[in-house]
């Protein structure tokens, strides 16, 4: 009862719920600052990392268990067992909708949000998890309106991919939900769905179905009562702004700035996560997890406020002296820049050294240094 023993300890001062508070929880096992390779993390999370990550091919190079990320996978695996610690785990989250992961660019905040997916699709809760927020709204490629919602627009291919990513992760938790579509969908020679995989299965068999699949979903989704739902969310903040895409047709479009652009929450997805996220009261069955993106040029000219968002704010701090000598010692030696630690065009310093040079120039958060100390011929300079 890990959570019990944190809410004795940290009651007074609930409302102020922050990791650095349960941080110094007693519950401390001997996996936390090592660096892991998730299991059945191709099956459970084929959409990849988020955020920065999402180059790397699921999560094969290995993440770093912080304490973090140990917190979270209690909270994860009570919620889980939903409706029983319901009411322990809305007090945890400030009787909020969910966490927002707040901290400094390169902190780990998506790394952390791949490791609540993971843990919550590994305990066959229902995830919904769009691992980069930007690609719905800046996605370079092209909207259309939803034809069951008027004023409203769908990214066909992200909400391909969000549906491609659930269909490949959990197939038994939406075969498990029955579902019976209000009008008959129009098929070819297909059954009507019954459950929710054949309804994804109906949505991707054609683009121009995935409009209509996606307000079907969402609906069904926002129906479930005993059933856990999580979203995750990485880059939440580009659905708080404008899209990229123009009212009207594109090749008529001659002054970018005399036509007005779509608002992030015009697109039918985000529509119905504010519905879920936004709805009086709350429902329990349903948390959200959000991660801040903070690496593009537009985030310094429009200020995300995270206290006046629906979400507890959660702010990660940069990695400790330990955690980064761990995760540098795996990445020289283990991970994807081995290669380069052992040829022998690098001549690189020790370990402490290298700590040292990269601790001092990313104020402990070396990912933000990393990917250009790899691309040094040499690393002997003082």
């Amino acid at each position: 009862f890990f959570f019990r023993r944190v809410m004795l300890r940290c009651r007074p001062s609930l409302r102020q719920l922050s990791f650095s508070i349960l941080a110094n929880a007693r519950s401390n096992p001997s996996y936390v600052g090592a660096v892991y390779s998730p299991p059945e993390s191709n099956r459970l999370c084929p959409e990849g990392a988020a955020g920065k990550m999402a180059h790397i091919p699921s999560f094969s190079n290995g993440l770093l268990y912080r304490k973090q990320t140990l917190l979270f996978s209690h909270y994860l695996g009570k919620f889980a067992k939903h409706p029983r610690y319901s009411a322990m785990l809305r007090e945890l989250r400030n009787d909020r909708a969910g966490f927002l992961l707040t901290g400094r660019d390169g902190v780990g905040k998506s790394v952390l949000l791949s490791q609540c997916v993971h843990f919550a699709r590994a305990a066959n809760v229902l995830t919904l998890y769009i691992p980069d927020c930007w690609l719905h709204t800046h996605g370079r490629a092209y909207i259309e309106p939803n034809p069951l919602l008027p004023g409203y627009f769908d990214n066909p291919k992200a909400t391909k991919a969000f549906f491609q990513g659930l269909r490949t992760s959990q197939p038994h938790v939406l075969k498990g939900l029955a579902y019976t579509p209000p009008v008959a969908l129009p098929t070819e020679g297909e059954e009507q769905p019954n459950d929710l995989l054949e309804l994804v299965d109906w949505a991707l068999g054609g683009i121009d179905r995935l409009g209509v699949a996606t307000k079907l979903f969402m609906d069904a989704v926002c129906q479930l009562e005993d059933v856990p739902v999580l979203i995750a969310l990485d880059g939440y903040n580009w659905f708080l702004h404008n899209t990229e895409y123009h009212f009207g047709e594109a090749t008529l479009i001659r002054n970018e700035k005399a036509v007005p652009r779509v608002p992030a929450d015009k697109l039918t997805i985000v529509r119905h996560l504010n519905h879920l996220l936004q709805c009086d009261p709350l429902k329990d069955n349903i948390l959200c997890i959000a991660a801040v993106d903070t690496s593009h040029p537009k985030d310094e000219q429009t200020p995300f406020r995270p206290e006046f968002t629906v979400f507890h704010p959660l702010n990660v701090e940069p990695y400790t002296d330990t955690e980064m000598r761990t995760i540098i010692d795996y990445y020289i030696h283990t991970g994807p820049y081995a290669k380069h630690y052992n040829s022998e065009s690098h001549v690189m310093p020790s370990l402490d050294r290298l700590c040292y040079k990269i601790g001092f120039l990313s104020d402990n958060i070396p990912h933000r240094v990393w990917k250009n100390f790899v691309t040094l011929p040499n690393w002997t300079y003082p």
